[in-house]
């Protein structure tokens, strides 16, 4: 049973995301950065207003659900929430990719800007994480 009816703003499937960002307040946002979507779309976002003492969300996805996380699933790209910094002694410094995209019915521009994780839709989250910090 998904607890989707009863989650306000985005979730996993199960944890809602204010829950997964640390947020310290349970309101119905839609992403771990107020600049960043859960896609990597670069633009405003209804984030958390503030984080838990000590909690970095580094990564997020908007594909993956509660058991993709948890588990060694692929297919989710990842997106860097917090990246080429120093947490508490740890190195985090995901590789990461900026790109324009856009949509088919805009003829000029250059479309919107994201930002993703390269080829972190071949590996599971969890995997990505420990490589990632684990240098």
């Amino acid at each position: 049973m998904s607890s989707k009816p009863y989650i306000e703003g985005t979730d996993d499937g199960v944890v809602p995301t204010h829950s997964a960002c640390g947020a310290t307040s349970a309101n119905g946002i839609d992403s771990c950065s107020g600049n960043l979507s859960m896609a990597g779309k670069v633009s405003s976002q209804n984030g958390p207003s503030g984080l838990y003492y000590n909690h970095y969300p580094v990564l997020m996805s908007e594909g993956a659900n509660h058991g993709d996380v948890i588990t060694n699933q692929t297919g989710n790209m990842a997106v860097p929430v917090v990246n080429n910094t120093v947490l508490n002694g740890l190195q985090v410094d995901f590789a990461s990719r900026t790109y324009n995209k856009r949509a088919w019915w805009q003829l000029w521009g250059s479309g919107d800007q994201y930002v993703e994780v390269p080829g972190s839709d071949q590996t599971s989250m969890s995997n990505l994480l420990y490589t990632t910090l684990n240098n």
